[in-house]
């Protein structure tokens, strides 16, 4: 190594005394440098293009392929039958009554005040061919002796603190139509989330009820239901709700309902 730097000095002494090779010499050398400093750019750059058209048309084949699978999967869903909930019992229960208005149901052996809720029993009947699952909420409509309707956005469902419920095949819901006080009125039972000052991480169940005074009320109740966000259940329910005597609930016919007790 050191030998061949002694030659290339020695090189270097007698091209700088003769000008005009060491000016010939050293523009060769920069046109050669040049030259190398472009093809490696240019390279570069085609390799990036290379690059760029690749994961273009790896872009292209993926949202292909992301489309075939949204068709075909809402073309899956759309095929599945609508499911069916049907409704088992309706009676009067006992109910224990929390300090924030939720009501839940109790034996003969609790000690507190004893409230009467109208329940219905729904069970998600198994249909080969249907939707495995579906979320269903409750909207109730009261109808009193003057004709008069009350609308419940969202009902409650006994033990639940959401508006919406799944339901799967064999799976027993039961929904509060509406409460009473014994020797006084029946209530309405509608669902409402808050925190009126509890010091909790995220807002409770906190019902809102309002008083029905009447002997008497006329209920509509409403289910509708969703499988992947996409509508498969609407259907509905009459009954008459009545505290002469003793409480009674009843099914009755939508033309019953639209006529009201008058």
């Amino acid at each position: 190594m050191t030998w061949l730097i002694d030659q290339l000095a020695k090189e270097w002494a007698v091209i700088k005394q003769a000008p005009l090779s060491f000016v010939i010499i050293s523009t060769l050398a920069v046109v050669l440098a040049f030259t190398l400093v472009k093809y490696i750019f240019q390279e570069r750059l085609r390799h990036k293009d290379d690059l760029i058209n690749s994961l273009e048309r790896k872009l292209a084949l993926s949202g292909s392929a992301s489309t075939g699978e949204v068709e075909t999967s809402g073309s899956q869903t759309t095929d599945l039958l609508a499911p069916e909930l049907e409704l088992l019992h309706e009676y009067f229960v006992d109910v224990g009554k929390t300090e924030w208005g939720v009501y839940f149901q109790v034996g003969s052996d609790f000690t507190g005040r004893v409230f009467k809720a109208a329940l219905l029993d729904f069970n998600f009947r198994a249909i080969p061919g249907s939707v495995p699952w579906v979320e269903v909420r409750a909207q109730i409509i009261f109808n009193d002796v003057n004709n008069q309707r009350m609308h419940l956005i969202d009902g409650i469902w006994h033990g639940r603190d959401s508006v919406e419920v799944p339901f799967r095949p064999g799976e027993k819901r039961s929904l509060v139509i509406a409460t009473c006080t014994p020797g006084s009125h029946f209530g309405t039972y509608e669902h409402r989330m808050r925190d009126p000052g509890r010091p909790v991480v995220k807002p409770f169940l906190c019902p809102l009820e309002r008083k029905i005074d009447e002997d008497s009320v006329h209920v509509q109740v409403r289910l509708t239901g969703k499988y992947m966000d996409n509508p498969r259940f609407n259907e509905f329910w009459c009954f008459k709700l009545s505290r002469v005597g003793q409480l009674a609930i009843q099914k009755i016919t939508p033309e019953e309902f639209e006529k009201g007790l008058s």
